[in-house]
């Protein structure tokens, strides 16, 4: 059991880390539930059977840390499972594809956590951009043209298809080490896909961007992943090199206001690190936290209006109703321009049915993300079964009260 993966928990709360999950391999019955390693032969728990493990180890180890309350669960899961008349849906071709997709992926997220104490898998932003670039990202196709044009990481193309898909041309490449990196730059979009769909939304809405000195971001109901991923804002100085100075608030009910030194207005500001031709450069990225509710942020002295206001994945249609109702019409209210983002297309319409009902004014409608995260990931509650969903897959933006864009 002497793996990270086995003390997952533990990592998450000392370092922060973004740590496995418990992997779909896993709940299928191919994997240990603890170490989440596989053999030939894991034991089922006898009260739930479900839960699988390598040894008693294993098993007393996970009881203690999350199977406790999950064994219960699970036994109620199967309590239904034997009173519904509904049988066994077989998935498709196109189905069966992802599936090995996702489990080729979680082994090799679950390797990558082992070596790098987080399943992110990140690459080096591109290089600084030089005074005179205008960003393009209306222009480029999608993530192979980005990683190959901007990123500059050109010979990818021998083995990357435009849609992104595995796809060696010259078959004397070593296929075993070119399909490792197309793993790792296809998992990099799942954290890419935040700077990039900002710097997309700052493109159609912010006309006067590549003039502008400090560029002011708030992401409201900021949560782990988007602290995790800080480093990778630096893409966004990259990309419009007029920009001085990146000013970050991450704001939520789950943000480490007061860990950060929240007092009575807000927490400290923090200079965070940027690559050398940055610094020489003279610009430079700062963040702050905020531990509430945004509308109650915007209530504090140190609130100045953002250029955008952003709202990744909020969840707001389906959970804490209530508690988003505030936040919502402040920033409709107060004009401030705002970028949403939803896994699914339902939920982009549950949310922008509050706004109308608000009169709020979409500048684009929901409309799926060009910059979406290209890893899938399985959808066990809410959709079809067999069906995936995929980090950021829609996005909208809305500005005020006012006649929708295209109308009178």
């Amino acid at each position: 059991m002497s793996s990270k993966a086995s003390r997952r928990e533990e990592i998450r709360d000392a370092e922060r880390a973004d740590v496995p999950i418990l992997p779909l391999l896993a709940i299928k019955g191919y994997l240990c539930f603890r170490c989440l390693k596989h053999t030939d032969d894991l034991v089922r728990c006898r009260d739930c059977e479900r839960a699988l493990y390598c040894s008693v180890e294993c098993q007393i180890a996970d009881y203690h840390m999350a199977h406790r309350e999950h064994c219960k669960a699970f036994q109620l899961v199967n309590l239904t499972d034997r009173e519904s008349s509904i049988g066994i849906t077989w998935h498709t071709d196109e189905q069966c594809s992802y599936y090995s997709l996702l489990g080729e992926l979680e082994i090799f997220k679950l390797s990558y956590f082992e070596a790098h104490t987080t399943v992110s898998a990140t690459v080096t932003p591109s290089r600084a951009k030089p005074a005179g670039y205008e960003p393009s990202l209306s222009t480029t196709e999608g993530w192979l043209d980005y990683y190959r044009r901007i990123s500059e990481k050109r010979n990818i193309g021998s083995f990357i298809a435009t849609d992104f898909s595995f796809d060696p041309v010259d078959r004397a490449m070593d296929a075993g080490a070119a399909r490792e990196r197309w793993r790792h730059l296809l998992l990099a979009t799942d954290g890419l896909t935040m700077p990039l769909t900002i710097l997309a939304a700052l493109e159609d809405s912010v006309p006067d961007i590549l003039s502008k000195d400090t560029l002011v971001l708030h992401i409201v109901g900021a949560a782990g992943k988007e602290f995790q991923s800080l480093a990778l804002y630096e893409e966004i100085l990259h990309l419009l090199p007029t920009v001085k100075h990146l000013e970050m608030v991450l704001a939520g009910p789950e943000s480490p206001g007061a860990s950060a030194g929240q007092t009575g207005d807000h927490g400290q500001v923090i200079e965070l690190d940027c690559c050398s031709t940055c610094t020489g450069a003279g610009r430079h990225r700062t963040v702050t936290s905020f531990q509430g509710g945004y509308h109650e942020y915007a209530a504090r002295p140190a609130y100045t209006k953002p250029d955008l206001a952003v709202l990744f994945h909020s969840g707001r249609s389906q959970a804490y109703v209530e508690e988003w109702k505030p936040t919502t019409r402040f920033l409709v209210e107060s004009g401030t321009k705002t970028l949403c983002t939803t896994y699914t297309e339902r939920e982009a319409r549950e949310e922008t049915v509050e706004l109308d009902q608000v009169g709020a004014r979409f500048t684009v409608r929901p409309e799926v993300n060009k910059w979406r995260g290209l890893a899938p990931l399985p959808e066990l509650i809410d959709g079809p079964e067999h069906t995936a969903y995929y980090n950021n897959y829609y996005r909208y933006i809305f500005q005020g009260k006012g006649p929708l864009k295209n109308e009178g």
